[in-house]
């Protein structure tokens, strides 16, 4: 089955964890962002974590990551996640300005292995594909000499007035499939079968 989900694409989760990476490598003060990012799908560490970062780091939060006396209130594998969410946004963050916003995308999603994890929830090839979505709107934002900062503030933007941007699609138009979608969304369309 396929579910005809339209609308949405700059609301959807994945959306999000991208936006949230992409504040947190471009501005090293923005807190919220960086929560965001560990605490999204791209690295993934629980509420307690984030306590733990608050509690044991003064802001501004990104630079003191792989500070020793956050790492030994983790657990290993939390203090392994959050050591390569370290060297993730530091390493890009030094790489912002000398790659497109493409290529700075790229390498975030090869880095976390976003896809991946993606791919393995519900809907994962749609969810793949509202980032590959996203990526096609970096590669016009950055032909038109937007900067990382002015991307991430147009994605915002687009998010706050709730543009209706269609999320993408897994499967063709005539493919195979059961095709699941509103009454309102079918209007004007012509099947062989409807069930109500």
């Amino acid at each position: 089955y396929y579910i005809v989900a339209g609308t949405g694409l700059f609301r959807q989760s994945e959306v999000y964890d991208l936006c949230n990476a992409l504040r947190a490598i471009d501005n090293p003060l923005d807190d919220v962002a960086v929560l965001g990012f560990l605490r999204g799908g791209m690295v993934g560490l629980d509420d307690n974590v984030l306590a733990h970062v608050a509690a044991a780091a003064t802001p501004p939060y990104r630079a003191r990551l792989d500070d020793p006396a956050l790492l030994e209130r983790l657990g290993q594998g939390d203090r392994d996640a959050l050591r390569a969410a370290h060297r993730v946004l530091t390493r890009l963050a030094a790489e912002k300005d000398t790659c497109g916003l493409d290529a700075l995308i790229e390498r975030l999603l090869e880095a976390t292995g976003y896809e991946a994890v993606l791919l393995a929830q519900p809907n994962g090839r749609r969810r793949c594909g509202n980032i590959h979505r996203v990526l096609a709107h970096a590669r016009s934002a950055q032909a038109g000499g937007a900067t990382l900062a002015a991307f991430v503030d147009f994605l915002s933007a687009l998010t706050i007035e709730e543009i209706r941007a269609e999320q993408a699609a897994t499967e063709a138009e005539a493919g195979d499939v059961v095709r699941l979608l509103t009454i309102h969304k079918a209007k004007g369309l012509q099947f062989p079968v409807v069930v109500l």
